[in-house]
């Protein structure tokens, strides 16, 4: 079974290469208030909550709403990410990056 792929805001960005890697679900569509981080958390806690360790967030739209998908990261100690990568070529395709946080030091320690 393939992983879902979430993706913090859907703008007017053609995704379609990302469905390689697995179904497309959007966390937000178009404009966001970018001060209201708990209007974001409330919008996006309720469908990360049915996340999996092996789902992928695809980084894409406002930076703040990225950084709240770190419900993501809380919830399966790991993020996996889906990041566009332009080549010299200037060809493009999409790179999975993943980092797990169990077993590591806290950084009070």
């Amino acid at each position: 079974m393939k992983p879902n792929i979430y993706i913090p805001n859907s703008g007017c960005h053609d995704f379609s290469a990302a469905k390689h890697f697995g179904k497309l679900i959007t966390l937000s569509k178009g404009a966001l208030n970018l001060y209201s981080i708990g209007g974001l958390y409330r919008l996006m806690e309720p469908i990360l909550l049915n996340s999996t360790k092996e789902d992928y967030i695809l980084i894409c739209g406002p930076t703040v709403a990225n950084v709240v998908t770190t419900i993501f990261t809380h919830l399966h100690g790991k993020l996996n990410l889906l990041i566009y990568h332009v080549d010299k070529k200037g060809k493009g395709r999409y790179k999975r990056r993943n980092i797990s946080y169990k077993n590591r030091r806290s950084l009070n320690d």
